[in-house]
Order: structure tokens, then sequence, then C-alpha cells
């Protein structure tokens, strides 16, 4: 980080803008807009005066140093090179902060682009290196701020020493904060007008102080592991959430979406490696919940699917704590997108099943009647059994010569994807040393995938 981001309080205080045109009319504008008082040195420049002169002191004629006595901050524009070494010899003597503009070498701090709302501000920089970069994400940032959301800000304002004196527990304000500036509650308030926006942060602020004995669970999908393919659902959950059990699945990039101040718990879940069994990470989850808290079950993939999810919910019931499931993207449908394999395909395959080879007390899948033509499996959870699903496979009336795929670590940095034959599976998986955790796809709809041909590993670097 070559620049430190911080946002200066410049009401009443002086500021000095060196220089003339469009550049120095925009800071001035902005100087003003933050309470600012200012003084422009101009050569010639009939347009400043005329824009400001009633509200800044506009002097001519070539710079002086007693300019620069009290000055708090410094914009020089468009002036002559010798000017500027003087100006710039001054500022940097009485450690004035200045920009040059467009000049970030001859700058102590920058100006990012910005977003206002407001008391909202958004700044956002490239450290001097690209300014129209930072203008294009303020223009994204700008469409996803509603324009009305400064005057809602500056309401709820008003009440925050109301919340403060009736809150006493400083979790229970947390969460008072965090229901009242959630995108579920900022979106319904931004449709209600002024009346009806107080009658509901009234009612929200009454409730908010009665303390919850029991809390609430969510159970949200993570997706395959990429963090751009999270709902916005589970999104918002991680950053709501109290407290974060995960396990082996989820990336450490989706982790680091969770609020700051979340606790993660970690619980492990991998093939004969289980940091927690089921019923230590029910206990768990229940524990959390019982102490008001908001609690994020977080699972790779979607949590109906292959997630153990009806154990967890039965002990939600059996314990009476509230609870719901926010769906993934599961690992068969992110995975194959990614890599280009249409699961269905109208010359095919018609039917797709989604199995798992891993059963509970080591017993073996029973693969009879899924098999045959015109349909795409995928298998879950299939690395330790490839040899003996392949020869089921086979068996049940799949062609040996029937493409497959290999996926590891799907969707991730680090993915690998190895291509086949059913009857080669179990080889190829040892040949490769194929990791956990890996997906497997079998179907004429493999050899769709942009890169089947090659029927080589291939490593996928995702861009950030």
């Amino acid at each position: 980080m070559s620049h430190y981001p911080i946002f200066l309080t410049l009401a009443h205080s002086r500021t000095f803008v060196a220089g003339n045109g469009p550049h120095a009319i925009a800071k001035i504008r902005l100087l003003l807009e933050a309470g600012a008082s200012v003084t422009a040195l101009t050569s010639d420049d009939r347009e400043i005066e005329e824009l400001f002169g009633d509200v800044i002191d506009v002097i001519s004629g070539p710079f002086k140093s007693k300019y620069l006595n009290d000055i708090k901050l410094l914009y020089i524009a468009d002036v002559k090179d010798e000017e500027l070494k003087l100006i710039l010899r001054i500022a940097r003597k009485l450690n004035i902060p200045f920009n040059h503009i467009d000049d970030p070498e001859n700058s102590t701090f920058i100006t990012p682009a910005m977003v206002r709302r407001g008391p909202v501000t958004v700044a956002i920089s490239t450290s001097g290196k690209a300014p129209v970069l930072s203008r294009n994400i303020r223009q994204k940032i700008e469409r996803l701020l509603p324009l009305n959301l400064g005057p809602l800000v500056d309401l709820i304002y008003n009440y925050r020493p109301s919340a403060n004196k009736l809150i006493k527990q400083t979790t229970n304000k947390l969460k008072f904060w965090n229901k009242i500036y959630s995108d579920q509650e900022i979106n319904k308030l931004l449709k209600l007008n002024t009346a009806q926006k107080n009658q509901r942060i009234v009612k929200l602020l009454g409730t908010s102080h009665h303390n919850r004995s029991v809390g609430h669970v969510l159970i949200v999908g993570a997706g395959p592991g990429d963090p751009e393919l999270l709902t916005l659902k589970a999104h918002r959950a991680l950053n709501e959430a109290d407290v974060i059990i995960y396990d082996n699945l989820v990336s450490e990039d989706i982790l680091n979406l969770s609020r700051r101040d979340a606790e993660l718990i970690y619980v492990g879940k991998k093939r004969a490696s289980h940091k927690k069994t089921q019923d230590q990470i029910n206990q768990i989850i229940i524990d959390e919940a019982q102490k008001g808290r908001l609690v994020v079950r977080l699972k790779g993939g979607d949590p109906v699917i292959f997630g153990r999810v009806a154990e967890e919910i039965a002990t939600l019931r059996d314990n009476n704590i509230s609870y719901e499931i926010i769906a993934g993207i599961t690992s068969a449908v992110g995975i194959a997108a990614h890599s280009s394999i249409p699961l269905t395909h109208r010359e095919h395959a018609s039917m797709v099943t989604f199995a798992t080879g891993q059963l509970k007390a080591n017993k073996v899948q029973n693969w009879k009647g899924v098999a045959g033509a015109g349909r795409t499996i995928v298998i879950y959870m299939g690395i330790s059994t490839a040899p003996e699903t392949a020869s089921s496979l086979i068996s049940d009336g799949f062609n040996p010569r029937t493409p497959i795929a290999i996926v590891e670590n799907g969707t991730r940095p680090n993915e690998r994807r190895i291509y086949g034959t059913l009857e080669e599976m179990g080889v190829l998986i040892n040949d490769h040393e194929i990791q956990s955790p890996a997906l497997l796809i079998v179907g004429d709809v493999v050899a769709e995938a942009n890169d089947y041909v090659s029927r080589e590993p291939t490593n996928f670097k995702i861009a950030n």
C-alpha cells in the first residue's frame, strides 16, 4: 500500500489552490463541499473569480511564500515550472500536504475517485497509476448505491442516542445495527415515506433490547470454491454472522468475505479424517445458537446435496432452534460450467444423475440401473472407490470408452482437469495422484468440453 487512506476534516480549515483551468476549478468545488476556506492563486483566470469570487479569496500575480502560512492542504494545478519548484519547496518546508494534479511523483497525497451519498462516501484509488480504472470502478459503485441512501443514513443516525440508551448489551446493539443496515432492511426503508420510515425504525428499536435466549442458524452453501460463485444471500449471511462453522471444502477466499469480528470454527470433514464427528458438529451448532448468536453453518457446494443437512436440521428441530437453508451452486453445476461441459444434451444425454461414491459405514454404492446410453453421471467423493465404480458402470451398461472428466479443486486457482475413458478412470486417478476435493463426470457430454481433445492434464489459473 503506497498511500495510507484517511478522511480529513477540513471544515473552517484554510486551504490553497494554485493555478488555472478546469482542474483547479474542480478542486475548489471539492474543498468547498468539505467546508474548507479556500484561497486561489491565479495568473489570469477570470472564470475562477466569476465562479467563486463571493465565497473564496482570489489572488493574482506571482506566488509568495507567505501565502502558505497556516494552510492545511494544498492543490497545485497549471503553474509555470519555476513557480512550481518554489511552491513545492515551501510546502515541504512547512510540512503542508500537497497534490500536484496528475503528478503523483510530486505529491504527498492523491485524491481518490469518490462516490457520495450524503454522509456516505466511498473512495477509490489506484495510487495514481490508473485513474481511468478508478473512474470505472466509481461508476460501478454509483450504480449499486441508491441516490436516496444519504438522507436515510441521516435519519437513522438521529436514533443513535436512543439506541445507545435503550440497548444495554453490546451484542444486542451490534445485532440492531446489523439488522437496520442490512441490504434487506435498507431496501424496505427506501421504499417508505418519511413517516413510515420513522415508524419502522421505532419498531425495530423497540424489539431490539429484548435478550434472545436462542439465536438463529443459517445453513449456507459456499459453492464449489470460486468466491464469485457465492449467491448474494450467502454473501450477506457471511457479513451478518456472529459465528461461522465451516468445513474443509470452504476456501480461504470465501472465509475472507465474512464479518471481520465473526468467530470462525473449523470442523474439518475430510474422508477418514474428521476433525469433528457429525454429532460433535451438531452440538457446536446448538451451543452457539443457544448463546443467542446468529450462526452460519457454511458448507461447500449446496447444503442439500450430499451435505448431511438432514442430520443438522433434525437436531435444530429437536432443540427448537429456528433455521434457514441458503442454497449454493453445487459442485456438479459449477465445475461443469467452468469446464464447458453441458450435463444434458439433446443428442447425448436427456438424464443426469448426481451420486456419491462414499457411503455410510464404507458400504459400496449400488450402480444398478444408473448406467446406459443417453445419461450423464456426476460422482461426488468418488476418488477412493473409482476402480470399483468404473467396473460397476461398465457391467451395468456403459461403454468402456465412455468419456470421463476428473476435476480436482474445481473452479479454484489450482484446478486440474484430466480427461480419459471410463475404463481408465482408476488408473488416471492413481497416475496423476488426484486428491480430494475432486469430481468425476461420466458421459458422452464430456467430449463437448473445449479442451477435451488434448486428453492431457490441464492446470487452470483463474483470473482474480
